[in-house]
């Protein structure tokens, strides 16, 4: 039975470990999503912010009216809006990622790596063939010999299963009550 513990404890910290591992990953994935997300962000950023200073320009040298600066001014705070968006929500991921990796004094500047590899969704037919030496599963099966052997042990020792039965009845043709009373042993068979 010991051996068994041991066997589902093992399975139990396999298992612990693989999920702690599939959210490292997931929260390295989404980091570096929202990473790349923000950069992209910030390159658009730029151009506006240089389409913005060219239509000022523009309406200085009179090339055009200063009724059409304002739309490049107003698409330039937007894009500002959104770029600080992006900033807080890659902010937000690296805050994730850092607290998946059970570090609270652990500080992550930049996160690098290839995206594609990070987002990989494994096929079907690999989770199924992973499915037999999954730790959860050597959990679970670790737990039904576990509990098998248990029981084994219990035979071995012969404990009894005493039963204490209670009934109340109507007798139909006398129309007397009775109570009924019974203990129950039940004994293992040699």
């Amino acid at each position: 039975v010991e051996e068994h513990a041991l066997a589902g404890s093992l399975a139990r910290l396999d298992f612990v470990r693989s999920r702690v591992l599939r959210d490292v990953q997931g929260a390295f994935a989404l980091a570096l999503y929202v990473q790349q997300v923000a950069e992209v962000h910030d390159a658009m950023l730029v151009q506006q912010e240089t389409i913005a200073r060219t239509a000022r320009a523009r309406v200085q040298a009179g090339e055009i009216s200063a009724a059409a600066a304002p739309e490049a001014e107003l698409i330039l705070v937007r894009g500002r809006v959104v770029s600080e968006a992006a900033a807080s929500l890659r902010r937000q991921a690296v805050v994730t990622l850092a607290s998946h990796l059970s570090g609270d004094g652990i500080r992550i500047a930049s996160v690098e790596g290839d995206l594609d590899q990070a987002m990989q969704v494994p096929t079907v037919e690999a989770i199924f063939a992973d499915l037999s030496r999954h730790p959860g599963m050597l959990a679970a099966e670790a737990g039904v010999e576990e509990a098998i052997a248990g029981l084994d042990l219990a035979r071995a020792r012969r404990i009894p299963d005493l039963r204490l039965d209670v009934a109340f009845r109507r007798l139909e043709e006398s129309h007397e009550e009775a109570f009924d009373v019974g203990i129950g042993i039940t004994l293992p068979r040699p």
